[in-house]
């Protein structure tokens, strides 16, 4: 009530007359209607009712009985309380600007986060907000980076099911942004609408795909990424990318992708040789940062599918070798490292692990040991 209140003198100063004046107004009411019933209570209980003479006596000498009494009643005390809540709402702040100030995730009209923001920032400013919370720099945030943010940002506590309302709102918010971003993999754009330049691009950039050697589970090859989307990519994850080396990083890609490809099948040509490799598929696939071994500037997870019958995923880590910073990628395959091996903590990973090292030495395979030719067309060359 001192926080509601002091919000309300802060905010709301040529009504705070009529608020008080109306509470003090009603307060009084209240209090003497509570007075009236104490005094007929009293009179009810006097010598006289007990004596049987209450009948005989006239109405204004029975209420003349009692005192006035010494002490408020609870019932008063929350009367009045009452009172001074629905006044000050109804009267000092109409538009509700207090609460929805005070709490945003409580604010009315099922939106609770969606007024606030909008309001005080606009949905793309709480975005932008929220992306300051990645503490890890990994490029995402998590939920517990999440909920630091919220509370460090909400001036009030929130319960645990404010949390996750405002969490599921962000996802969404998050998805449908996401859903036209052409570098986004659950995006629903056309396959022109994912080639669409950046605001301002300085120079246009190639839109033709190449078919990679690396099948999916349904026979067919999966496609690289043009210069166009990759440069779409890197912009969206803040590599601050060289345009003018686009092409050279995906012809560096692509011959990257084939080279770990070439070493998940000597693996498994090791580990399963009784699966033939035109049967190992790649089943999917996705990157990650968390987790990386120390050096290692990306993280590939590829889920294989072994003779229609077994899947294992590989954990796939790149190295820089002439490391130049902490932000400059290799445009040159000769500068790459990729370490291949099972994930560890998957059903068959220790055994293959002990097996590839048993006959190689080594737990994962390299590149750095063996890099297999790579026959993959480069289009974007001399263009």
């Amino acid at each position: 009530g001192i926080i509601f209140c002091g919000r309300q003198v802060a905010m709301r100063g040529p009504q705070l007359a009529l608020g008080v004046f109306a509470i003090v107004v009603l307060c009084g009411v209240i209090f003497h209607s509570d007075s009236q019933q104490n005094h007929l209570r009293s009179a009810v209980r006097s010598p006289v009712r007990r004596a049987g003479v209450l009948s005989s006596l006239p109405c204004r000498t029975v209420r003349t009985q009692a005192k006035f009494p010494s002490e408020v009643r609870p019932l008063t005390v929350l009367k009045g309380m009452g009172a001074v809540l629905v006044a000050s709402i109804a009267l000092m702040d109409p538009a509700s600007a207090a609460v929805k100030k005070a709490a945003p995730i409580l604010a009315q009209n099922a939106a609770p986060m969606e007024i606030a923001m909008d309001e005080e920032h606009g949905m793309d400013g709480m975005i932008q907000r929220i992306n300051g919370w990645d503490t890890d720099k990994n490029g995402r945030i998590s939920r517990k980076e999440f909920e630091k943010g919220m509370q460090d940002y909400v001036p009030h506590e929130l319960s645990p099911g404010q949390l996750e309302q405002a969490w599921q709102r962000i996802q969404g918010v998050e998805l449908d942004r996401r859903a036209t971003d052409p570098s986004f993999a659950g995006n629903v754009l056309t396959d022109a609408q994912k080639q669409l330049p950046q605001p301002g691009q300085p120079v246009s950039l190639p839109t033709d795909r190449v078919t990679s050697n690396i099948p999916k589970s349904d026979g067919s090859y999966y496609q690289y990424p043009s210069p166009q989307q990759a440069y779409n990519a890197m912009v969206r994850k803040g590599k601050d990318p060289d345009i003018y080396r686009a092409k050279d990083f995906v012809s560096t890609h692509n011959v990257m992708n084939e080279r770990g490809w070439n070493q998940v099948l000597a693996y498994e040509s090791v580990t399963h040789p009784e699966c033939p490799k035109e049967r190992v598929k790649l089943a999917k696939f996705n990157g990650d940062y968390d987790g990386r071994v120390k050096g290692s500037f990306d993280r590939h997870y590829w889920t294989v599918s072994r003779c229609e019958t077994d899947t294992q995923v590989y954990v796939l880590d790149y190295f820089d070798t002439k490391k130049f910073d902490e932000i400059t990628m290799p445009y040159s395959n000769d500068d790459i490292e990729i370490r291949v091996q099972p994930e560890p903590g998957t059903p068959a990973a220790a055994a293959d692990m002990a097996k590839h090292k048993k006959a190689t030495g080594k737990v994962y395979g390299s590149t750095g040991d063996f890099d297999f030719p790579v026959n993959i067309p480069d289009p974007y060359k001399d263009s």
